[in-house]
C-alpha cells in the first residue's frame, strides 16, 4: 500500500494576493501552540496581513508482523489523524476570525515530518515570518524526541522564526 507522505489539504483559503505580510503559524494540540497563535494575533497581525495556519499529522506508524494484513487498521488510523487535524485547524481558524475578521487565512493540513514539511510550506508560500510555540522540553527530551522549534530556528535562514514560550 503506497501513501503520499507529502500530501496536504487546503482547508481554508481566503486568497492571499495583495497582503502586506504573510505569517505562517504552526499549530498543534498543545497549550504552547495555542499561546503562539494568540500571541501572533495580539502582537503581530496588522491590517492587510495574511496568516497561514499549518498542522502536520505524524507519519502513520507501521508495527505489524510481515504476515499480518493491517491495511484496514492503517486506513482507520490515518482517517482518525486526518479528522483530528481538520478539527484542530478549524478551531484555529475560528480563533483567528474571532480576533480579527479582516485578516486573510489559509489553513493547511499536511502529513509527515513536521520540521521538514513546515520548511517546505514556508518556502512554497513565500512567507515573511514563521511563528511556533515551544513546549519547553529539557535538552535530554528535546534530543530524544526532537524539537521542532529548535530545528526551524536553525534551518530557516530566509525569514525570521519566532518561538513563543
Amino acid at each position: 500500500m503506497q501513501r503520499d507522505t507529502h500530501a496536504q489539504q487546503v482547508l481554508t483559503d481566503d486568497g492571499l494576493t495583495g497582503c502586506s505580510r504573510t505569517i505562517l503559524v504552526a499549530v498543534d494540540d498543545s497549550t504552547q501552540s495555542r499561546s503562539a497563535l494568540t500571541w501572533t494575533l495580539q502582537n503581530m497581525v496588522r491590517a492587510n496581513d495574511a496568516l497561514i495556519l499549518v498542522h502536520i499529522q505524524p507519519k502513520t506508524p507501521l508495527f505489524a508482523k510481515p504476515d499480518v494484513d493491517v491495511t484496514d487498521l492503517i486506513l482507520t488510523l490515518e482517517e482518525k489523524l486526518r479528522t483530528e487535524s481538520h478539527v484542530l485547524i478549524a478551531e484555529a481558524v475560528r480563533e483567528v476570525r474571532k480576533a480579527n475578521q479582516a485578516v486573510k487565512v489559509k489553513a493547511l493540513s499536511g502529513k509527515g515530518d513536521a520540521r521538514s514539511r513546515i520548511i517546505e510550506i514556508a518556502a512554497a508560500e513565500n512567507v515573511d515570518c514563521v511563528v511556533i510555540g515551544s513546549r519547553g522540553f529539557s535538552k535530554l527530551k528535546a534530543g530524544i524526541l526532537g524539537s521542532v522549534s529548535s530545528y526551524l530556528v536553525n534551518h530557516i535562514t530566509e525569514v525570521p522564526v519566532i518561538v513563543v514560550k
